[in-house]
């Protein structure tokens, strides 16, 4: 017996390294998926934006009068966009930003910090694979300033109230001092300013332990800085809500059949919104890895873990809400932060079982190494797709670039023919034919147009693992 146990933890320690090699392996092909993403559309018209503003505070000025309030998310465009050395930097910190995510999902199940195994991997792989449009909300530059960054550091402050909220139940309590005091006050009022989506799932979740730790009669342990933490959101709140451009911004919307219409439109956006909005795989492998995560795990509804799984639903739906007056804006990537609380959610009510039998215990590897196979194929054609499409982009500049210098007045520039992945951000025909002409302006043409012509390439019709087989 002692013999047989011996030999499956060994099979449990190779089974875990290969996980582990499988995984650093596709990390270092995500970081290279990213890195070859070019810039595309909102990029360049906020890198001209900056440029045009002058300075930093000025392009924030300009934003938060014209568009809106979001001011953590824009002066991360204000930085990143500064440079290329600042572009290429934030691009190689992305995938370790959803690294610290995945972290911060894991912590907020379970209240444990979270250890580079099996209990981590499988919430990271599931995460990657299943959240929704992840070329717009965590590969594309504008995309993830806007969602992956602020999410980010949502719920790293959110791990912060937990933590406090711990020790509060257990009759523990940090001391005080100013400077932590401080550091939350400001820490509420940046991720305050993030996003309106955010903000309102936090609140929600804030709400639920504060009447928690009321029902406990624990409210009164809570340290002090947890009343500086929730001053700085509600402060940034009213930063982000009181923004001049956020009426400008709602104010140049399609109204498109008044009330009902929109009633009708936002059941329709909420009846979709954990399916991928009815688009590409209609949220297939989310669905399947909550499923591999509930059958890993066992169902546990009773105490402070019930109560908060049902927290961190609340907190999904409740992403939804803001959305309602901003129908004619929503799109997948809307539903970004549903999917994040969601799995919070799910890994609250099913945590990991103590005790898994041998036979089921190779099943869950088995899985897990699948589930792994597939992050690493997925990373690798995202690398293949998002680096050819770069060297079409390279491409379209060059013959910008040569029509100014012959002093043309019109540039015929080919369409984007690369297939792009579920890594790739891409413009459709339509919206890249209003980019060319805003391309066209910026370097003092008069236009630009797609290449219609017999031998030119078409949209989409580029291949790149087929192409990079030929290479050989």
């Amino acid at each position: 017996m002692n013999l047989q146990r011996k030999t499956e933890s060994n099979i449990a320690d190779h089974f875990e390294l290969v996980l582990r090699a499988m995984v650093i392996v596709a990390c270092v092909l995500a970081v290279l998926a990213v890195w070859e993403q070019p810039k595309i559309s909102d990029d360049w018209d906020l890198t001209w934006q900056i440029a045009d503003a002058g300075s930093f505070f000025a392009f924030l000025h300009e934003i938060y009068m014209g568009w809106g309030g979001r001011l953590l998310s824009f002066s991360l465009i204000g930085l990143v966009f500064s440079s290329e050395l600042a572009t290429g930097l934030f691009k190689l910190l992305t995938v370790p930003c959803f690294i610290v995510l995945t972290g911060c999902v894991c912590y907020l199940a379970d209240g444990k910090m979270p250890r580079f195994g099996a209990a981590y991997i499988l919430p990271a792989v599931i995460l990657w694979l299943g959240v929704p449009v992840a070329s717009d909300t965590v590969v594309w530059l504008t995309g993830a300033t806007v969602y992956l960054w602020p999410v980010t550091m949502g719920l790293l402050l959110l791990c912060g109230f937990r933590h406090l909220r711990d020790l509060a139940l257990a009759g523990r309590r940090e001391q005080d001092n100013l400077f932590a005091d401080a550091s939350w006050l400001l820490a509420g009022t940046v991720v305050g300013t993030s996003h309106e989506q955010l903000i309102t799932a936090m609140f929600v979740v804030l709400a639920g332990w504060g009447w928690i730790l009321w029902r406990s009669k624990s409210l009164s342990a809570v340290s002090r800085r947890v009343w500086f933490g929730v001053a700085g959101l509600i402060a940034g709140v009213i930063i982000l809500f009181c923004a001049p451009g956020n009426f400008v911004r709602l104010g140049a919307q399609d109204e498109g059949g008044g009330l009902l219409s929109m009633l009708v439109r936002y059941g329709i956006y909420l009846g979709g919104a954990y399916f991928g909005l009815g688009v590409g795989d209609a949220g297939r492998t989310l669905w399947f890895g909550m499923a591999v995560i509930a059958l890993s795990g066992s169902l546990t509804l009773t105490g402070t873990r019930g109560k908060d799984s049902a927290l961190w639903l609340a907190a999904s739906l409740a992403t939804l809400a803001p959305m309602l007056p901003l129908v004619n804006f929503v799109s997948p990537r809307t539903t970004f932060m549903a999917v994040v609380f969601l799995l919070i959610a799910l890994l609250t009510a099913f945590p990991r079982r103590s005790f898994v039998e041998a036979a089921e215990k190779a099943t869950h590897g088995l899985i897990l190494l699948a589930l792994a196979s597939v992050l690493i194929i997925d990373c690798f054609v995202g690398w293949t797709a998002n680096r050819a499409l770069g060297a079409e982009i390279a491409a379209r500049l060059g013959r910008v670039e040569a029509a100014v210098t012959d002093r043309q007045n019109e540039v015929r520039l080919p369409y984007l023919a690369t297939m792009p992945s579920r890594l790739t951000h891409m413009l459709s025909p339509g919206h890249d034919a209003v980019f060319l002409r805003k391309l066209a302006q910026h370097y003092g043409l008069k236009n630009a147009i797609h290449d219609e012509s017999a031998g030119a390439p078409k949209p989409y019709s580029l291949n790149p693992l087929k192409a990079l087989k030929n290479s050989f």
